[in-house]
Parts: C-alpha cells; sequence; structure tokens
C-alpha cells in the first residue's frame, strides 16, 4: 500500500479505519486489535494533553483564549499561538501571525521583554525558512534536496522564503553581530538561493570551503524515493532485518506521534521493497520513537519491540509493544503476554543475555521526572518468551530521566554489563558478577571513570582500534549545549570555542581500566547527535560511525555526519565529500547491505519532535565498490539463538602480513537497529584464515577454517565449519 494514513477533517485517521472502510480482510491476532483499540484511545485522550510536542491541544487553546484588554498582553499572546502553529506545521499561518505581531509592536512603541524584538525576528526567519524547505525539499523533493552544500536540484525554485529568511538573518545580525546561529542559518538561506557567499555581508560570511571540507570519501546517493521508503514523518526509529529469512533486509520503520503508523517493508531485491503493513498485521499499531529487535523465543524468527512516549512527561504513560515474528508472516503483539504490561515514557532500550541461560532479556529505561517518578525495569526472559521483572533483586534500580542503554562485554568474561546514560545525570555502567552474586550487578560508572558526559544522550559500543575490547562512545544531549538552537554545533563546525560538555570516548585497557580519548580522536566536539550507527562504509575493516543530528528547536538546522575511523588512530570529517550531510533532524539509523551488491548502505529516519518538522526517511545507497567483504550469520545453541553478545575475531592474510579484525554480534549502537547478521569489510586482505568465536556466556574460543569471502555465511554453534547463507 502507498499510503497508511489519511487525513480527514484535519485528524489522522489510523488504518485500520481505513481497511474497514474499504472492506479489506483483517489479518491481525485479537492481542494485535486491542492493542490498536488501546493507542487509538491514548491518542484521542492526548489531543486535549498539556505538552510542547502537541502542538495542535496548544493551537486550540491559545486560539480560545479572549483578547487580552492590554496590547501588549495580546501581542505575547499572538506570539505563542504563532509558535504552536508553527510546531503544528500551519507554517503560513504562524508567519502571518508574527508579522502582524512586529507590525503592532513598530506601530505602537509598545515596551516589550528584555529580547523580545530579537526573539520575534529570529522566529519570523526560522519560519519563513521552514516554509521554503516545506515547498521545495517536501514538496519538490529531490535526492540533493537538504544535503550540504547545497547545489543542483536542491537549490530552492520557489525563492520567497529563502530570500525573506535572508533578510531577516541580516538584521539580526546587525544588532547581534556575535549571534553564531543566525549566521549559520542567514549562510544556508543564501545557498539555498544558489547566491552563496556573494549575498552574505563579509563579516558574516563562512567560507564555501568550509562546506566542502574533509576527508575523501564515495559519493552516496538517496534513493528513498524512487525505492518506495521515503516515509514523510515525524522523528521515530528504524529495525533493518531479514524478517522473513529469504536473504533480503526488510525495513520495520516508526514515527513517534500516536496517529503515525507503524511500516513494514519487505526486501524484493535489488534494493528494492513492497510495503507489507496491513499483510504484517500492523494496522492500528502506533508510534514508537525507538525500535529494537531479538529473537525472543528461540524461534529463529526476529521480534521486534516498540519503545513509546519519550519526552511526553505524563502524556508519555503509553505501552511498549512486543511484536512477535509469525515465522515469517507478519507480526502479533504480545505485550500482555509476554509479561511486558506497563504505561511509562521510552525510547530507551536493550536486549542481552545478561544471566548466559540462552534465552534474550530486556532492560527499558524509563523516563523519570520530578512529577512523575518512573523507574526503568530489568526483565529476565523466563525461558519462553516470556518476562519477569527484576530490577530490585538483581541490583539495577534507576529513578531518572533515561536516553540510552546498552548491553556490552566490556569484561570479557562472555557476560554482558549495562550502560545506561541519563539527561539528568551521570553514567551507570553495571558490572555483571555473574550467578550466586548478589546483586548481581553494581555501579562501577564512577570507580571506572566512565560517568561523563553529565546530561548523556546517546551510546555507542565498539572496538575502534581492533584489540579485542569493546570500547564505550557517550554522546551529550543537545539540550546540553547552548543546544537546543545548535549554536555550540556551528561554533564547533566554524574552529570557534563551544561552551557545552562534549561526548567522551573511552578506550578499553582490560581489567576495568579506561583511557578518555575523545581528544586523540578528534571527537571532543559539539556534535548533537541524536540517532547513529557504526559501520565499516569503506571496508577497510575499522567501524566508521554515521551520526544523525538535531534538537527539537527548528533553528537546529544542522548536517548529519560521517566520521571516517582511519586506522583506529582517529576519526575523520568525510561528510561533505559523502553527500551525506543531510540538514534535516536524524533519527533512528541503520546500515546493512540492502541491495545484496556487497557494501553497506544507509536508511535514516529524518524530521524532528513536531508535526510541523517532518521530512521524509533517506535511504543513501552506497556507490560501491567497497572492496572485499564477508557476511557472518551465527546461530546459538545452547546460546540464545540469534546469538546476541558473541564475539567475532577473523584472522586475516593480507598483503603486509596477518591481522586481525573484531566485531559483536547485537545492536552496538542505541537509537537504530542494525541486522543482527554481520557485513565485515576486510581490507586489503587476500584470505580469511580463521575465525574465532566466542559464544555468549562463554570465555572459551571456538577456532574454525576461515570461510571464503564475498558472500554469506552460516555458522550454528557446535558446528565445525561455516555453510552457505542465502
Amino acid at each position: 500500500m502507498a499510503e497508511t494514513i489519511l487525513r480527514v477533517a484535519g485528524r489522522t485517521l489510523p488504518l485500520a479505519l481505513l481497511l474497514a472502510a474499504c472492506g479489506a480482510p483483517d489479518p491481525r491476532p485479537a492481542a494485535t486489535r486491542a492493542m490498536a483499540e488501546r493507542l487509538e484511545a491514548l491518542a484521542h485522550a492526548q489531543e486535549t494533553a498539556a505538552s510542547p510536542f502537541l502542538p495542535e491541544a496548544l493551537v486550540r487553546r491559545y486560539a480560545a483564549i479572549p483578547a487580552p484588554p492590554d496590547l501588549r498582553s495580546r501581542v505575547l499572546l499572538q506570539v505563542r499561538l504563532a509558535q504552536a502553529l508553527l510546531a503544528a506545521g500551519d507554517t503560513g499561518a504562524a508567519i502571518a501571525e508574527l508579522d502582524a505581531a512586529r507590525e503592532t509592536v513598530d506601530a505602537s512603541a509598545l515596551t516589550m521583554p528584555a529580547g523580545f524584538d530579537d526573539e520575534l525576528d529570529s522566529l519570523r526567519a526560522i519560519a519563513n525558512l521552514r516554509l521554503a524547505e516545506q515547498l521545495n525539499c517536501i514538496g519538490n523533493h529531490s535526492a540533493q534536496a537538504c544535503i550540504l552544500p547545497l547545489e543542483g536540484a536542491a537549490l530552492h525554485r520557489w525563492t520567497e522564503g529563502a530570500e525573506r529568511a535572508l533578510a531577516l538573518y541580516g538584521e539580526l545580525l546587525a544588532r547581534r553581530p556575535d549571534d553564531l546561529g543566525a549566521r549559520w542559518l542567514m549562510n544556508l538561506s543564501a545557498m539555498a538561493l544558489g547566491r552563496h557567499p556573494e549575498a552574505v555581508p563579509e563579516p558574516w560570511r563562512i567560507a564555501p570551503e568550509r562546506f566542502e571540507a574533509g576527508a575523501a570519501f564515495p559519493a552516496f546517493r538517496d534513493v528513498a524515493m524512487e525505492r518506495g521508503i521515503g516515509i514523510d514523518a515525524a522523528s521515530g526509529g528504524v529495525v533493518m532485518e531479514d524478517f522473513d529469512r529469504d536473504g533480503r533486509l526488510d525495513l520495520l520503520v516508526s514515527s513517534w506521534g500516536l496517529r503515525d503508523p507503524l511500516r513494514s517493508f519487505r526486501g524484493s531485491g535489488e534494493g528494492r521493497f513492497i510495503e507489507r503493513s496491513h499483510e504484517d498485521g500492523l494496522a492500528g499499531l502506533t508510534g514508537g520513537l525507538n525500535l529494537l529487535s531479538a529473537d525472543v523465543d528461540n524461534d529463529g524468527w526476529i521480534d521486534a519491540l516498540v519503545l513509546r512516549g519519550a519526552w511526553l512527561g505524563a502524556a508519555g504513560a503509553q505501552p511498549n509493544s512486543l511484536l512477535r515474528n509469525r515465522a515469517g508472516r507478519g507480526f502479533e503483539d504480545v505485550t500482555l503476554a509476554a509479561g511486558l504490561e506497563g504505561e511509562f515514557p521510552t525510547q530507551a532500550g536493550a536486549f542481552g543475555d545478561f544471566d548466559a541461560d540462552g534465552w534474550i532479556d530486556l532492560f527499558v529505561g524509563n523516563e523519570g521526572t520530578f512529577a512523575r517518578d518512573t523507574a526503568s525495569r530489568l526483565y529476565r526472559n523466563l525461558g519462553d518468551g516470556r518476562f519477569e521483572e527484576v530490577s530490585a533483586a538483581a541490583g539495577v534500580e534507576i529513578r531518572g530521566f533515561v536516553k540510552a542503554a546498552l548491553w556490552v562485554d566490556l569484561t570479557e568474561d562472555g557476560l554482558p554489563e549495562l550502560v545506561v546514560s541519563r539527561l539528568d545525570g551521570p553514567n551507570h555502567v553495571f558490572l555483571n558478577r555473574g550467578p550466586g552474586a548478589a546483586p548481581r550487578f553494581v555501579d562501577v560508572a564512577g570507580a571506572w571513570g566512565l560517568q561523563r558526559p553529565l546530561g548523556g544522550f546517546s551510546l555507542c559500543a565498539f572496538d575502534y582500534d581492533n584489540d579485542g575490547r569493546q570500547d564505550l562512545f557517550a554522546f551529550s544531549s543537545p539540550a546540553d549545549f547552548a543546544g537546543a538552537r545548535g549554536e555550540d554545533y556551528v561554533a564547533d563546525y566554524l574552529g570557534l570555542p563551544a561552551r557545552g560538555e562534549p561526548g567522551r570516548v573511552y578506550r578499553n585497557r582490560g581489567e576495568g581500566r579506561f583511557d578518555e580519548v575523545s581528544a586523540a580522536l578528534g571527537l571532543d566536539q559539539a556534535l548533537l547527535v541524536m540517532g547513529l550507527t557504526a559501520a565499516d562504509l569503506d571496508a577497510d575493516g575499522y567501524l566508521d560511525l554515521y551520526l544523525g543530528t538535531g534538537a527539537p528547536d527548528f533553528r537546529a538546522l544542522v548536517p548529519n555526519r560521517l566520521l571516517r575511523n582511519r586506522d583506529g588512530e582517529r576519526f575523520e570529517d568525510a561528510t561533505a565529500a559523502a553527500r551525506l550531510g543531510h540538514l534535516q533532524k536524524g533519527h533512528g539509523i541503520a546500515a546493512g547491505d540492502l541491495d545484496q551488491d556487497g557494501d553497506l548502505d544507509l536508511y535514516a529516519v529524518l524530521g524532528g519532535a513536531y508535526p510541523g518538522d517532518t521530512y521524509p526517511n533517506a535511504l543513501f545507497e552506497h556507490p560501491g565498490p567497497a572492496g572485499a567483504w564477508v557476511g557472518l550469520e551465527l546461530e546459538g545453541s545452547p546460546a540464545n539463538r540469534a546469538a546476541i553478545g558473541a564475539r567475532i575475531a577473523l584472522h586475516l592474510a593480507t598483503p603486509r602480513g596477518p591481522r586481525t579484525l573484531h566485531r559483536s554480534v547485537g545492536a552496538t549502537c542505541s537509537f537504530g537497529t542494525s541486522p543482527l547478521r554481520l557485513h565485515i569489510g576486510l581490507g586489503d586482505a587476500h584470505a580469511i584464515e580463521a575465525v574465532e568465536v566466542q559464544w555468549p556466556g562463554s570465555t572459551r574460543r571456538e577456532r574454525l577454517p576461515g570461510p571464503a569471502p564475498g558472500r554469506h555465511w552460516r555458522l550454528r554453534q557446535g558446528e565445525a565449519g561455516f555453510r552457505p547463507a542465502p
């Protein structure tokens, strides 16, 4: 189906109602229908909820307020209404209200609060630039749209919005010449018009070389629209996985609004997709800022978890959804039967077998607030896909605003540690002390020096230098910078001092010892990371980072970033050359070989937090060829069947002598889920001499003959060698 929602009289109707209207058969099990009805009721209740992220209710509220008797109060109300209209997506009406407010202030010589004039003109400028994006980048979408540097088809055909923004930013900078956010957006406005740099006065000009600088890299191309997966929605999550086990990767994609449908796309070959949301039983299942995947019942079919309610406070009291894979024939919502009932705001979670019993367990990090304390939850898998909550008994009690979580074996003992970042405090690192210990987990973040950044957000854990130990990447919340509008990102981009706390990279030296190496790696930057993935995009054997950036404010219009890993010694910015610097807000990101040509493609969920800040998702196709590679798919027994937590060492023969690469199975980054099947670049290797596998729950390494490069292989625990995979 090309579309799964319809707006009638200003309201988005869920897919379930459309199916009933057209007489289509309903393939959903009873539990799925019950969850869909529950979500619809919650969505209806949200229509009057008080939250800045639910602006339609704010529009109705402000519009219903009688005009205050004094002119000053009327102007302030008018601006609040305009901000709500902008967030709700009625950009033209927002501009009209803002312009009227400016005319009133100018004509009446009102005394307004300090900073009001600058804030008003800043809102007028970004509203015009947003309208320009809606008309040009979305309404006249192209593969080049909104990718820095703006050129070719990315230039605006409807120019009025960018022209007005350009003029308004000039007026702002004349009053506030040090306003980096206005300076950045003025240069973007000129670039969108094809008039950069000459249209920007010298004091505020950003040299074109700044936008083009960086390491060399092959240029990717956004092919999402032509492949039928360019969903235009707000922020959300993605799982890239072979759900039907036909050898082709599929996509499960969400957007966080409770009127936004969950959508599934099946790979049909050569990077093309067929939407199967209805056939897969997803009608009425909506929302989800993040998605996770695992085989929770060990049946050989990958299941998924939808995490809901993030950022909404009391209005975020929403259930998550555990979707059981029905042997490739779609999904069934089994949340209640699985023991995962509850309504808490969250986007953070992680699957891992913490007790090494062969069944995947689950941590869900909730967003506890001062007004509504919602503790996070640790769930133990009972051995049949059902879960029991064991947080207190295990020693994992977190009452805070959790934003990311990962299971990662930091001690190389076969048992994963739990790493958690919080928006309202230091990181947690829960050491897994193994069976018999009471409590099983103890927080060692302070003792190991891993608590920063304070106010954390995204996490990644992978062996960036191929020394056999898992390293930890902890990124700051965008709000930790003068944040929210991206000023510190711009300062860093221009080589100026940034005020916020940068992210941290901790190199694992073994035995609980870590070195903080952010500066040495070139990662002590104001990156504003939201979603991210670690993937070897140039197939040199080292994992690179692709970062989805942004913040809720419309003015946080900063490019996603590709950071190329150079031999485990430094990360270089290769964004411009790779044509991956998308300006729209970046959220769930996954990497995989979607077109089966031997290199890694990127799927990025784009769009901001507000209904008025949507953008079509991107599929960045690798131009290829990327070099030698091998695909490995592991099956555990007695370890968990998907082998989540397994460690792999590939011993290679290269022209320069022996070389070893290290990888792990399972999610390595906290926002966006790549396939469990590993795609490993081999650099200049001409043979894989051997593969060592450390299965979850064990310290023993099995050594196997190396498979031939250039294809996918499967290995079942206990077997003597690899066998071909489809």
